[in-house]
């Protein structure tokens, strides 16, 4: 037994000392290569930190995404999140079981305890409703009056009867008193015009001119006619009024809150309100003694919900819950044999979030799988470089005994702490990217609002597991072939070849096979849907998807061949020419040149992406000013009588830079029909927003202008040419006015032609009706026409053009209180696209990922130089030997990064504006509003960063390279 023992003990014993060989030789593994280590971190911290990202702008965004939806709060058909009817299907006399509210609160109560439920309860509030009731008005008897000329008509109320709750909390808001009797009600009526049709005839039934204490002859109504009930008068005794909470009226006042949260939407504009106590003697007064005379009794509860316990991180839990409670509902009620319907706007609401969320998630991904792509491929290339140091050390480990299963397991070991070292590392990454974009207002400005970063236990999970599947998806093959090293093989150089898709021309094929695959898709959108063969339904999937990816790559990866030929070519025509820093450098770059190659791509890649973002964000801004434009052509469009007063009015505004008057109207005339508008040539240039120069108009605003200022030219629509090849520029064109005695003949000389207009004639094509003329006049040719020919229709108004600084919202309050009119602005409604959420959310992903790119790119040049650094150690000290001074050597270094990175920006910026103009096109959905505009400032503020932060960056390898000694350097290296 002892033995045994003894012998386990020793084999436990070997165990733990060869575990801990590898331990402490992992150690030593990682120690040595930690420089090696941490460079092929980057991509992957860089991959984690957007996915990690991705789930925080979610979860910081998450409240705006719930307020966008209005998942909380939104007043639709029902007011609550539950709404719960219950209604007897026959009629009934037993009106004191229908009006114990308490009962159906109890129930409540009952069933969201029983579901764990009740912390999610805010409030609960009912009221019973009892039947129709027929309303006899009687005008000759001093009854409530009404808009019919009839001396009796007959309408209908609705009677309710709400708990307790409503009594207490409304007493500050009833004017008169609540009943004391059976004879006496409260009224509650809406303010102001009512929308629905239902709402109006009961409005006219009700004047505004009710007051307390008038009175009304009430029935009960029945199916029999035979049957009937008494009569009795009932007396308003107090009066409730409220408005109707809509769109338009989403913060409504406390007493119309209340009003709602007590009764719902009501499709009645008045309805009328007792006490539980006082609605057995009131039916019993109007029925006393016929059980045959009933009506049909009905409860409403509406259950409002604590927002604040809900999860928004787990939606399908929040959905499954409340569904339980309101199945345990609907159980708990039938059983106190109460027939119930559930209404919710709640779980609608959920569903509805959780769908946009996951939108909003997989938008992330859309744009940012390509900036993950960039950051892998920098783990692969950045593994490619250090596998001369990784073989050195292999080589050395072989010499002292090391197994190939040891040089395995010393890579797992790497691996495994690469691996966390990346989860951390993207995890602080992405929560400072996080905070930082999330208060993106534009490209690159910040608004400096705080917005909360949340993490969730998701969000660590996915970077765990896309860690895993990353690295080991780049790293195990890699680390199986390097085990397997010979001892030979470990100093034998490993970049004599070009890569892969260099050698098999991979980048050739992939840019033929894209601009192919572009070509077909864009000649069958040139076509037309109507017009497209079938075969197109079944080659598009296959090109739509494929095609833009391979042309954007392989037109990179072909591009960047060019660099290690025209580096040659320039290092031997500097170094013929006059030598100097500069051609060594060069020299340098053509050593290294499938280093330096795969660092252009790595550059090239992130500034196409950085281009394509930024020119993507700028395209939607530059479209959606001018669509929000287009209607109008000025900053603010006034409909109104043209007078001197109100134009002078408008003019003496604050902010107001110009005001140009407007006219349009038709003319009645044989066919073709003339639509005319009519502006001010004095003042229309400046007013309008178009540009001189925007496609779409033929000619300068200014030369359309001088040509109609004589008062009797016209600027024709250009599509009324096509159609009809006998009008020409300078020629007459004759309107021809019928009427009842003759016919007026007026000529006007077309003096140019518009292709497009704003405010009078949107959205032209040159395929119009021949029928229909277009035009442009002067509005001193408006006034002549009107009193030569029969304009209808007729519009006035202004155009008028705001300070850069002034504030549209502001000027058209003023404008509407003086001319009571409504006024519309496109400057304010573009100010309130850039605010919209989904904007802010879409510029906020790009922002973060441009920073990533523009990270990379800096990484990637600061790489290259550290590692050829670490490679040209002997011959930086022969270098040094030979006269070079650490100066020489420095500017070397960021010469060479600075040529590497202005190719990559060469290259970059040129194929990210000809990537974005191609799938902008493919969003392009008319020719005449359609604009390509490039934020040039932007692109120029992009080059001037990466070249500042390439030479910050360069500086550390500079650092090192100059600081050492040199018979250091030549002993040691």
């Amino acid at each position: 037994m002892t033995f045994v023992i003894s012998k386990v003990g020793i084999i436990f014993s070997r165990l733990i000392d060869r575990v801990t060989d590898l331990i402490l030789l992992t150690q030593y593994f990682v120690q040595s290569n930690w420089k090696t280590l941490l460079t092929s971190l980057i991509g992957l911290i860089i991959a984690l930190s957007v996915i990690s990202e991705s789930s925080l702008l979610l979860n910081s965004y998450r409240g705006e995404i719930l307020q966008e939806v209005r998942a909380f709060g939104e007043r639709g058909h029902l007011v609550g999140d539950l709404q719960i009817v219950v209604t007897k299907n026959k009629p009934t006399t037993q009106v004191t079981k229908w009006v114990d509210l308490q009962q159906f609160q109890d129930l409540v109560i009952q069933s969201l305890e029983s579901t764990n439920y009740q912390k999610y309860l805010r409030f609960q509030c009912w009221h019973s409703g009892f039947g129709t009731f027929s309303l006899s008005y009687d005008n000759n008897t001093g009854g409530v009056p009404t808009e019919n000329t009839t001396e009796e008509a007959t309408g209908y109320i609705s009677l309710r009867v709400p708990d307790n709750s409503l009594f207490n909390r409304a007493a500050g808001m009833i004017e008169g008193r609540f009943p004391e009797n059976f004879t006496e009600i409260v009224m509650v009526k809406f303010i102001g015009d009512v929308d629905d049709w239902w709402g109006t005839s009961w409005q006219k039934a009700f004047p505004s001119g009710i007051k307390i204490g008038e009175q009304m002859k009430v029935s009960l109504s029945s199916e029999d006619s035979e049957l009937k009930s008494n009569i009795i008068t009932l007396t308003i005794v107090g009066i409730i009024e409220y408005n109707f909470i809509s769109w338009d009226n989403p913060n409504p006042d406390f007493q119309s809150q209340l009003i709602y949260n007590y009764f719902g939407s009501s499709d009645r504009s008045h309805f009328f309100i007792t006490s539980p106590s006082l609605l057995k003697d009131l039916y019993h007064e109007i029925c006393p003694s016929s059980n045959k005379i009933g009506f049909y009794p009905h409860v409403q509860g509406r259950i409002f919900l604590d927002y604040s316990q809900f999860d928004g991180f787990n939606i399908n839990h929040e959905i499954s819950k409340f569904t339980q409670v309101q199945d345990t509902l609907t159980t708990n009620f039938y059983r106190a044999g109460f027939p119930l319907r559930l209404d919710d706007d709640f779980k609608y609401k959920l569903k509805e979030f959780k769908s946009i969320t996951m939108m909003y998630g997989a938008m992330f991904y859309v744009f940012s799988v390509p900036v993950i792509a960039i950051a892998l491929y920098l783990v692969i290339y950045s593994s490619g470089i250090i596998k001369r140091q990784k073989r050195k050390i292999i080589g050395i480990l072989k010499t002292r005994g090391g197994s190939s299963w040891h040089i395995f397991v010393f890579l797992l070991g790497e691996l495994a702490l690469g691996i966390f070292l990346a989860i951390i590392g993207g995890i602080i990454l992405g929560y400072l990217l996080t905070g930082l974009v999330v208060q993106s207002v534009d490209l690159l400005n910040f608004s400096g609002k705080t917005k909360t970063v949340i993490f969730s236990e998701r969000t660590i999970h996915d970077l765990i597991v896309w860690g895993i599947v990353f690295a080991i998806g780049l790293q195990f093959l890699s680390i199986i072939r390097i085990s397997r090293t010979t001892i030979i093989a470990s100093v034998e150089p490993i970049d004599k070849r070009p890569p892969i898709w260099n050698r098999y021309y991979l980048d050739i094929w992939a840019t033929g096979l894209g601009f192919i695959g572009m070509f077909l898709i864009l000649f069958f959108f040139s076509i037309g849907p109507e017009q497209m063969p079938d075969i197109f339904y079944e080659v598009a999937p296959i090109l739509l998807i494929p095609a833009p990816f391979l042309m954007f790559i392989g037109l990179i990866f072909l591009l960047s061949r060019l660099f290690p030929f025209l580096s040659r070519y320039l290092a031997t025509f500097s170094w013929k020419i006059s030598g100097g820093v500069a051609a060594f450098a060069l020299k340098n770059i053509v050593r290294h040149k499938y280093s330096a190659n795969r660092t252009v791509i790595v550059i090239t890649l992130a500034l196409t992406y950085s281009v394509f973002s930024g020119s993507f964000i700028h395209f939607f801004d530059i479209n959606s000013k001018h669509l929000a434009y287009c209607n109008v052509g000025a900053d603010i469009s006034v409909s109104t009588s043209l007078n001197n007063t109100i134009r002078d009015f408008i003019q003496d505004l604050d902010g107001v830079q110009v005001v140009s008057g407007k006219a349009f109207g038709l003319i009645e005339s044989t066919i073709p029909m003339f639509q005319f508008g009519f502006v001010d040539p004095k003042t229309f240039p400046l007013a309008a927003y178009f540009k001189e120069t925007l496609y779409g108009i033929s000619l300068p605003l200014t030369d359309l202008m001088n040509a109609i200022a004589d008062n009797q030219s016209i600027i024709l629509y250009e599509g009324n040419l096509h159609s009809n090849p006998d009008l020409k520029i300078g020629e007459f064109l004759r309107v021809i006015h019928s009427n009842d005695s003759a016919q007026e003949i007026v000529s006007l000389k077309i003096a140019g032609t518009f292709r497009y207009w704003p405010d009078f004639f949107i959205s032209q094509r040159n395929n119009i009706e021949y029928t229909y003329y277009k035009a442009i006049g002067s509005l001193d040719l408006f006034e002549s026409l009107k009193n030569q020919i029969n304009l209808k229709d007729i519009s006035t108004g202004y155009h008028i053009s705001l300070e850069s600084d002034a504030a549209p919202e502001t000027i058209v309050s003023q404008i509407n209180s003086i001319t009571h009119t409504h006024s519309y602005s496109p400057k304010l409604d573009y100010q309130n696209y850039l605010k919209s959420f989904l904007r802010r959310f879409i510029v906020s992903i790009l922002n973060s990922d441009l920073l990533i790119c523009i990270t990379i790119a800096v990484v990637s040049i600061t790489m290259f130089a550290f590692f050829t650094y670490i490679e040209r150690g002997k011959e930086i000290g022969v270098e040094r030997a030979l006269g070079m001074t650490r100066t020489q050597l420095g500017a070397t270094f960021i010469i060479e990064g600075g040529i590497i990175m202005l190719f990559g920006i060469i290259i970059g910026v040129n194929i990210g504006l000809f990537y974005s103009t191609v799938v902008i096109r493919l969003f392009a959905t008319t020719t005449d509003l359609f604009i390509i505009e490039y934020p040039i400032e932007f692109l120029l503020k992009l080059i001037c960063g990466l070249f500042l932060a390439t030479v910050t960056c360069i500086l550390l390898p500079v650092y090192l390279a100059t600081k050492k000694d040199i018979s250091h350097i030549l002993k040691s290296e």
